[in-house]
């Protein structure tokens, strides 16, 4: 098994990015001479950039972590699989509130 962290790799790990067959059908106007895409079936956008711009309103994609990725994911999961996402699962525990309003 490789280790991604290693400076001073053995070489027989290889890495080859394909873009997705999602990707032929945008407006991006990808050259098929110039980029290889994922083998397998070309794929078709669940919904139109509408959709996704209504669920996605008020969203702040100007940078890394500034979209609330739980509900993200599940606005992904409902409009890809067409079915109620699964409900989230978290390591930590709910805290309780303080019901005697002593503050301890």
């Amino acid at each position: 098994m490789a280790d991604v962290f290693d400076t001073k790799p053995s070489g027989q790990w290889k890495f080859k990015g394909v873009a997705s067959t999602l990707l032929k059908s945008t407006t991006l106007g990808l050259d098929p001479k110039k980029v290889e895409f994922a083998s397998g079936p070309d794929l078709k956008p669940t919904h139109d950039a509408q959709y996704w711009a209504e669920k996605t309103r008020g969203f702040d994609f100007s940078g890394e972590d500034r979209v609330p990725a739980e509900l993200y994911n599940k606005i992904l999961w409902e409009g890809m699989k067409g079915t109620a996402a699964p409900a989230t699962k978290t390591r930590f525990s709910k805290v309780e509130g303080d019901d005697d309003k002593d503050g301890k």
